[in-house]
């Protein structure tokens, strides 16, 4: 596995990554495979957060690069949310039972940031009936 490959699995968790990363960072690392990678694979944003304790050790055009994602996918997860809000609102005063499922619920709920996983949709799980 290479360098790069290394960095990207270490960085590409909702928790901060292992001891050991910065080390990693002390390598002569191809930053740009390692910047179209993340975007390619919709994981930037994630990148951008676990690399942010070791910000000197990045180059500043890759760091600008995922700070921009990052804050892009967070404004974006932040008016979805605002609007799937409106939706359920909706639907419960009407009596309709919905869940939300994957995407926005997940940002949400399980990372530690709601900009750390893009979104481009909201999934509802609603009964047939309703």
């Amino acid at each position: 596995m290479t360098k790069e490959y290394l960095i990207l699995k270490h960085c590409l968790r909702p928790g901060r990554p292992p001891d050991g990363t910065d080390f990693l960072l002390n390598e002569n690392l191809n930053w740009d495979f390692i910047l179209k990678r993340a975007i390619e694979n919709g994981v930037s944003p994630l990148l951008y957060y676990n690399l942010s304790p070791f910000k000197e050790k990045i180059p500043s055009k890759v760091l600008a690069e995922l700070k921009n994602s990052f804050e892009k996918t967070k404004s974006r997860n932040l008016e979805l949310l605002k609007e799937i809000g409106k939706i359920l609102a909706a639907f419960n005063k009407n009596n309709i039972k919905a869940i939300p499922l994957k995407g926005i619920d997940l940002a949400y709920g399980y990372y530690p940031d709601i900009g750390l996983r893009p979104t481009t949709d909201v999934d509802l799980l609603i009964k047939k009936q309703d």
